[in-house]
């Protein structure tokens, strides 16, 4: 099974509850700050309208008070969508899984996937002692032969499906967080931008180990895999995006791949 999405209809991380579904994602440190000091939590409507947007947060945990809601517009790569920050005050330093704030627009209702957050000082760590965070790294298939002679190979051609993935690599001694382990994209807030000239499908299933930590290295594997169909014959790219792996936020980058005209 996997999830298609097409340039007109983004996937979307949301629950489904009466009309259709908003898309929403979350922004948030993973690690607690000092008692007395502010935790923000940020979510993203994939709405337009900031008046429209109405928002119930859950139950909270005893070591938060909120303190402060903000409703705000953001405009990125030329799409307006809807902020809603909340502003807590942390009353005791204790870990915490946040549950789901429920969003709701005119026609459409989405809910935040639960959100957990680590006391300072714990999660996977470096020898040193350091809080560690993978490298995210994109993995594409062999090229492909010229389409034409004379021509230049590419990773695509246009109306034929391939596959990459994006892989992880932990530094010297660090693992893959037990929970993750069998989470997938869902769990992790990823939502890439469609391209507008290509159909993404993300092929759903746990991270892929193949290199355990050991001494002087860290664990390796595939973390994700994407089938994509180019369109047309011209290159197909990928936003640098984020998404949050065991309650850490880490940065995902930037892809372009070139696609040659579909054989003849």
């Amino acid at each position: 099974m996997v999830l298609a999405l097409f340039p007109a209809r983004p996937a979307v991380l949301a629950a489904q509850t009466g009309g259709g579904a908003l898309g929403v994602s979350v922004e948030a440190e993973p690690v607690l700050g000092k008692a007395g000091s502010i935790w923000t939590f940020t979510i993203i409507a994939d709405h337009p309208v900031p008046a429209e947007v109405r928002a119930r947060p859950p139950a909270l945990p005893s070591c938060l008070r909120q303190e402060r809601v903000r409703v705000l517009p953001r405009t990125s790569g030329g799409i307006r969508r809807t902020v809603v920050e909340y502003d807590f005050l942390v009353l005791r330093e204790e870990p915490f899984t946040l549950g789901s704030f429920e969003l709701d627009v005119p026609g459409k209702r989405g809910l935040t996937p639960p959100f957990t957050v680590r006391a300072p000082g714990s999660g996977p760590q470096t020898p040193g002692g350091e809080t560690a965070d993978p490298r995210l790294f994109w993995a594409l298939p062999q090229p492909r032969p010229p389409a034409a002679p004379g021509g230049q190979p590419d990773v695509l051609r246009a109306g034929e499906a391939a596959e990459i993935a994006l892989r992880y690599e932990y530094p010297p001694g660090a693992s893959l967080p037990g929970e993750a382990r069998s989470q997938n994209a869902a769990a992790w807030s990823y939502r890439p931008a469609p391209p507008v000239n290509a159909i993404l499908e993300i092929i759903p299933g746990p991270p892929q180990s193949d290199s355990p930590a050991g001494p002087g290295r860290g664990e390796s594997g595939v973390l994700l895999r994407l089938r994509l169909i180019a369109l047309e014959g011209r290159a197909v790219s990928l936003p640098e995006t984020r998404l949050v792996l065991a309650g850490r936020p880490l940065a995902v980058p930037a892809l372009e791949m070139g696609v040659s005209a579909k054989k003849e």
